[in-house]
């Protein structure tokens, strides 16, 4: 989605998604309440429901409380469940999960399916038999989707709906490369729908930009590290804008060390995701072992960033001062960040099983020296320890919904 100008229509539209994720993350709201959270007037939430209403997303609640003083009881609004559906598909090399959530984002079935050994028509036809079987299931005509969103590891063209690259193992030769997900699914299913193919990490990134600022912010930029890659988001006043050429968020692949080191995923050597890989770690520490550098660790004791953080958390020294040093890493990056985009905001999605306090002091102390050597303002940076899996799924559901708001919105909401 490219980013949003100032139109009327334009804000009008973001109105209306932010008070649709109010209701959807609140069982119901009155119009006060609605009012202080999106910070507009009474009116102007009066007049954004209405809308909403007319076209049967939002639908009047339960009366609250009347006052102490026996005032007028205060109606309540919620979303309409069952005004639209939608799909979602967390797809990866071997299996899919898919899943038929209501208007409300609230799941309603949910299928697991196995695609280790299936050629690609055989994937497509399974997620087809899938989403058939969910709308039986739960007796929803195919009509009332209102999209799909498929989330999956790799490179992929969202604009055409095309996997460009899937990363996972065993999947080239099955799979191939620039394949058209989103029209072979159509095809298959025998209709035309909105099928949004996105990377995994931008709409983990889109869901923690809605939550941790409240979709508030005007631009953003998402960082997630885990032990098999760095990726990025950036949102600007909600949208995700991914440059000319969608490489935006391949922030992992930023050069770092022009000597040479572990060779990355990409083909090229030294990126700031390859200093973080498993191999590349286990490398690194085996060599401090061998030169007497890591007390109390042995050959092999640590083999991913997982292990370095639980030999750390144990209070080992040398595991202590690796910490030290990724969270240092992260500080440059994140001030190099600040440099090309000027964000108001980085979210740092530590997506690793342990959490540690020190990794985040350690992050914030390196942002604070480099406002203290360059920077004329302080690097805002938010830390994100939410599951993964689940911010994908969130980010998706968030995603294809605002799509379908943005896609009616020709000057009125249909």
């Amino acid at each position: 989605m490219d980013a949003e100008g100032t139109r009327p229509q334009d804000l009008r539209i973001r109105n209306c998604r932010k008070l649709l994720q109010i209701l959807t993350e609140t069982e119901s709201q009155t119009v006060n309440e609605i009012a202080e959270k999106m910070r507009l007037s009474r009116t102007a939430v009066q007049n954004i429901l209405a809308e909403l209403i007319q076209n049967g997303m939002v639908i009047e609640g339960e009366k609250r409380g009347s006052t102490r003083m026996g005032g007028k009881r205060a109606a309540s609004y919620t979303i309409f469940p069952e005004y639209k559906y939608s799909v979602f598909i967390y797809l990866n090399t071997s299996s899919a999960v898919v899943e038929l959530n209501n208007f409300a984002l609230n799941r309603l079935d949910y299928r697991i399916a196995d695609l280790d050994r299936l050629s690609y028509p055989e994937m497509v036809q399974q997620l087809s038999r899938l989403i058939r079987e969910m709308l039986v299931a739960t007796d929803v005509e195919i009509q009332d989707l209102y999209g799909i969103a498929i989330a999956v590891s790799g490179r992929v063209d969202s604009e055409n709906g095309i996997l460009l690259e899937f990363t996972g193992s065993d999947t080239h030769g099955r799979w191939g490369n620039h394949r058209n997900l989103s029209q072979d699914l159509c095809r298959c299913m025998g209709c035309q729908m909105d099928v949004c193919l996105e990377n995994m990490c931008t709409l983990s990134g889109y869901a923690s930009y809605l939550s941790l600022t409240q979709g508030g912010t005007g631009d953003c930029v998402y960082v997630m590290a885990h032990s098999n890659g760095i990726g990025a988001t950036y949102v600007k006043n909600g949208q995700v804008v991914k440059g000319s050429h969608g490489m935006l968020g391949e922030i992992g692949h930023i050069t770092v060390n022009y000597e040479g080191s572990y060779p990355c995923r990409c083909g090229r050597s030294g990126c700031f995701e390859s200093l973080f890989y498993p191999e590349s770690i286990r490398q690194r520490v085996n060599q401090a072992v061998a030169m007497g550098l890591a007390e109390g660790l042995v050959t092999d004791a640590i083999c991913s960033m997982d292990d370095l953080l639980r030999a750390a958390q144990r209070g080992n020294a040398y595991a202590m001062s690796q910490i030290w040093w990724v969270g240092q890493s992260f500080g440059m990056l994140f001030h190099n960040i600040q440099l090309m985009v000027d964000p108001d905001c980085i979210i740092f999605h530590d997506a690793y099983p342990i959490h540690m306090d020190i990794l985040r002091q350690v992050i914030e102390d390196a942002c604070e020296e480099e406002r203290k050597m360059f920077l004329p303002m302080p690097i805002k940076v938010l830390f994100d320890t939410s599951l993964f899996t689940e911010q994908v799924r969130r980010g998706a559901a968030y995603y294809l919904r605002n799509r379908f708001l943005d896609r009616t919105a020709a000057g009125r909401i249909r």
